[in-house]
């Protein structure tokens, strides 16, 4: 049975109390967090979620924070290189520059710079009025591909020529356009130190500046690198664009992040038009350009591009409608066309949702405060009354493979109206990597406001395996690891890598920072397999704070020509999906996050019960079941004797051990009386598991049961087999024969197979059946009698030894020095020493029965 470790008396009813309160409390601490706990994610008809009430705190409050306004200050570099002739055939920078001329609000500032070999001002970088956009508007189809570089650094030294002065009343914008790499002559070594200076130089001072820089790539082939480098260290949006829908579509992300605009909900059908909106402006993409676009207002006009009156202005372009309408009526407006996705409406007005700004880029976990207000002529609304009417609602959308969808009920009727009228939540549901679409819509029954926000979740450094050669043309795998290391110290900040092989080898190794502050190993070309890197980053921060940080694990399997790559955990996480309605639900709704807490807690609980039941079973096996078994061995140790042990453990001739075996056995007016079973589980048959019977000419001491069947030899050809074992064996088997107790019971059944005896040439003749009953002997006569039979017996052995090896002279093809000679010769040792076996085997026999007939 196993064994456990017995615990002290005293200790095990406290442990066992600690083991009760701890479920008891796990249990109470799992209701108190489950009614303390706020609601949380939601999908379609789960609790709502109330927004936490902003409390003013000085300048740190919320009111203050979302006072701050700022104009955008918007400045285009658009990259006109020769390659953009194969990457923009059809000049679809001309159109995309056009529109966000169009779009840019009053007020704002705003410059187009063109870059090749060298930068040139294509619109001065002035206010935004109607002449500006003119002008803009004329000059965007300047945009050529003939220039011979990519000065992508020049350009943005170019466009921040104010970078040293103080930006005022303007939050300052770069949208970069390029499809290619840092390039500004024809040795590379020039170009490499271009990109350094671009990124330890350049990129600080514009961060520092206060620049948000938002790329697009043209391109799979542009240093997208170096672009999600210069938007991720300031906080910009980066983009690749691979047509002309996704060119504009890239624009436009980029527009949203440096000129955010106030929208009205819109489903695609309609959109409501309250009295405090002075001016909309509908920009509707198309599905299915050839199909015209109508604006039906609410009093039935319609209005479409070749009918129009003075208060509507409308611009078709490729694939979209802008239409901008000043004091329009108020009501439902609605929409007829094939409208496509990223369509929007605009509003000027009095009434307006005021969000504080979100940031573009976080890190897998991060927690966002999202703080809004609604006001009414640059005051925020307090009023409770006021409040009391809206329904606010968010989503948070996660793009791509996957994609997810987190309902959210911030407001309702009936609920705590926020202090100074700021509204403040918390989003929490982003730990997976990705881009991310947060939409809040605001429903005053007789008005309708809506904000759009889209950012991405990336960890703070990135691992990438591909194919590769080094330096000296060598064939392998190139393991990068890239971040945000400008607030890094990176002459301090290493990475190790440990690479786990199929067969579970692991080989460590230190990355080498790299010209374009990455770190970088190669690796040989490797046998197939699978292979697994753990990447871990260490080091310090410039502020002097420690870094460790463990990307996440990459795998790579080399299958003869095929190779994969992924960067998805070894362990996937799964996350069901809750839905109430359909089973396309089911694919958006992730599980509540906040109950995951509650889950926690329950698996306290379960585990605290789990801990007492183990506990009481424990203390039973250990004070009960174990006690009673020590006990039952601890006194059959007490009570034999094993006489075999003291008759080969003596140095003395057989007659004085004869004698000194006799005193041992004698019983003492203390021992215990030895049972039958006792002595029968306590004789040495383990010891002749693999043991057979023993052929006839071996002298029999006592009967062998008559169930005991011997196996007939085949011929001397066959194996031998072990002599030693197969005498062991009939003697022990001999010795139990002498108990007139357990005469006429089978034998012991062995653990193993037993082994066939040594082949003889004469058969084995079946020792017969032992009576059932025989009258005890005198101890003395047994023993002076087996002696003799063991004197004879050896005569026999030695008889038996040497026929034997006649018979293995005689045969066939065996030469005068076979190995059967030396095996004969041994056999006839192992006989003699079997033979003092057996005479040792039953004298501690005999003994064992003149204790129980004494007994």
């Amino acid at each position: 049975m196993p064994q456990y470790r017995r615990l002290q008396k005293s200790s095990l009813p406290l442990r066992l109390w600690l083991a009760l309160l701890l479920g008891f409390a796990s249990s109470a601490y799992a209701q108190s967090d489950e009614g303390s706990q706020p609601g949380s994610l939601t999908s379609g008809e789960a609790p709502p979620e109330k927004v936490t009430p902003a409390v003013a705190a000085g300048d740190s409050s919320p009111s203050s924070a979302l006072a701050s306004e700022k104009a955008a200050d918007v400045r285009l570099l658009i990259d006109v290189s020769g390659s953009m002739k194969s990457n923009d055939p059809a000049n679809l920078r001309q159109p995309a520059i056009d529109l966000l001329v169009k779009l840019l609000p009053e007020g704002s500032k705003a410059g187009v710079w063109s870059f090749g070999r060298y930068v040139n001002m294509l619109v001065p970088h002035q206010l935004v009025g109607d002449s500006w956009k003119e002008t803009a508007s004329d000059k965007a189809q300047e945009i050529n591909s003939t220039g011979l570089f990519t000065n992508i650094g020049l350009a943005l030294e170019k466009a921040s020529y104010d970078r040293e002065q103080d930006p005022g009343s303007f939050d300052r914008h770069l949208i970069l356009l390029t499809d290619g790499m840092v390039d500004i002559a024809k040795n590379p070594d020039t170009n490499q130190l271009e990109w350094q200076r671009i990124a330890n130089d350049l990129l600080p001072r514009l961060r520092l500046a206060g620049y948000s820089i938002h790329t697009i790539a043209l391109s799979d082939k542009a240093d997208l690198e170096l672009l999600q480098q210069l938007s991720r260290e300031t906080d910009g949006h980066s983009a690749v664009a691979h047509s002309a829908d996704q060119l504009m579509q890239a624009f436009l992300q980029a527009f949203d992040k440096a000129a955010p605009a106030e929208q009205l909900p819109f489903d695609g059908e309609s959109f409501l038009v309250d009295s405090s909106v002075e001016e909309f402006t509908a920009l509707i993409f198309s599905a299915e350009p050839k199909q015209a676009t109508t604006l039906i207002a609410p009093d039935g006009s319609r209005y479409n591009e070749k009918r129009l009156d003075s208060s509507v202005n409308w611009f078709a372009g490729d694939g979209y409608d802008l239409v901008t309408v000043q004091h329009p009526f108020e009501g439902e407006w609605q929409v007829n066309a094939n409208v496509a996705d990223n369509s929007r409406i605009t509003v000027v007005s009095d009434l307006s949702l005021k969000v504080k700004p979100l940031p573009n880029n976080i890190s897998p976990g991060e927690v966002i405060d999202l703080l809004f207000s609604l006001r009414q002529e640059g005051n925020t609304i307090s009023d409770p009354e006021f409040l009391s009417l809206l329904d606010i609602n968010a989503q948070l959308i996660q793009q791509g493979e996957g994609r997810k969808q987190w309902n959210y009920k911030l407001y309702g009727a009936g609920d705590p109206t926020p202090e100074q009228g700021v509204f403040q939540h918390q989003l929490e549901d982003l730990d997976a990597q990705g881009q991310y679409v947060l939409r809040l819509e605001v429903d005053g029954k007789s008005f309708q406001r809506s904000f759009s926000h889209r950012f991405n979740s990336q960890a703070a450094f990135q691992a990438k395996l591909m194919e590769g050669e080094s330096d000296d043309g060598q064939q392998g795998y190139w393991l990068t690891v890239s971040g945000a290391t400008q607030a890094l110290n990176l002459e301090s900040t290493t990475v190790e890598v440990n690479l786990i092989e199929q067969d579970g080898n692991q080989r460590p190794f230190t990355m080498e920072l790299g010209e374009r502050n990455n770190w970088e190993l190669f690796l040989p070309t490797m046998a197939d397999g699978l292979y697994q890197f753990e990447m871990v980053v260490s080091g310090e921060y410039a502020t002097g704070e420690h870094l460790r940080y463990n990307l996440p694990p990459l795998s790579l399997v080399l299958n003869g020509d095929s190779l994969v790559i992924s960067d998805e955990p070894v362990v996937a996480k799964a996350a069901p999906a809750v839905a109430n309605d359909d089973s396309e639900a089911l694919d958006e709704a992730p599980t509540e996050k906040a109950s995951s807490h509650n889950w926690l807690l329950y698996g306290l609980l379960v585990l605290g019960n789990v801990l007492v039941i183990a506990l009481i079973y424990i203390g039973y096996r250990v004070f009960i079941m174990e006690k009673t078994e020590e006990d039952d061995d601890e006194e059959d140790e007490d009570e034999f004797i094993d006489v075999n042990a003291v008759v080969d453990d003596s140095e003395l001739p057989v007659e004085e051990a004869i004698a000194e075996v006799k005193e041992a056995i004698t019983p003492k007016p203390e021992e215990a009386v030895v049972t039958e079973e006792a002595s029968a589980e306590e004789s040495p048959v383990e010891e002749a598991e693999e043991a057979p019977p023993a052929p006839e000419d071996v002298p029999e001491v006592q009967e062998a049961p008559a169930e005991d069947k011997t196996v007939a030899p085949d011929s001397v050809d066959n194996d031998m087999g072990d002599p030693d074992e197969a005498n062991i064996g009939d003697d022990v088997l001999a010795m139990d024969d002498m108990d007139d107790e357990d005469a006429g019971l089978e034998p012991p059944i062995l653990d193993q197979a037993v082994e066939e005896p040594p082949v003889l040439d004469q058969a084995v003749e079946e020792p017969p059946a032992e009576p059932e009953t025989k009258a005890a002997p005198n101890i003395d006569e047994e023993i002076d009698a087996l002696l003799e039979q063991s004197n004879q017996s050896s005569q026999d052995d030695e008889d038996w030894a040497a026929a034997l090896q006649d018979e293995l002279d005689d045969a066939d093809g065996v030469a005068q020095d076979d190995p059967a000679e030396e095996a004969a010769a041994d056999l006839s040792e192992s006989l003699d020493l079997a033979d003092e076996a057996v005479a040792d085997a039953d004298l501690g026999e005999l003994g064992g029965k003149k204790n129980a007939d004494q007994g």
